[in-house]
């Protein structure tokens, strides 16, 4: 786009450019190794072995708020549900470990 000479951002205010460098900062620095671990994880329940590691919890940490949190844009999501193995693991470990807390879409 900046070859082309087009600004996204040409109507945001300086502070307000600030915002899409720290997204993609947090992408470069948390998701993209999470995302690359989508080809890890591939098909398996968990990322290494039969049952959940601290990675497995590491990475919930960072994929779910994305997934349930209202977000004032829907870029990361929509990167995130590019890819069905890790959405499939977000569901996998509320079901699995937080039963009780998302029975039936409930936060109690």
């Amino acid at each position: 786009m900046k070859k082309k000479n087009f600004n996204l951002d040409f109507e945001l205010s300086a502070r307000q450019c600030a915002d899409p460098l720290a997204f993609t900062n947090l992408l470069r620095d948390r998701l993209d190794p999470a995302l690359c671990l989508c080809w890890s994880l591939g098909e398996r329940d968990w990322f290494l072995g039969a049952a959940p590691s601290s990675l497995d919890a590491r990475v919930f940490g960072y994929l779910a708020p994305l997934l349930r949190s209202p977000l004032p844009s829907h870029r990361l999501q929509t990167l995130l549900k590019a890819h069905p193995n890790l959405v499939g693991f977000v569901r996998r470990v509320q079901q699995r470990l937080f039963a009780e807390q998302y029975a039936g879409g409930r936060s109690r």
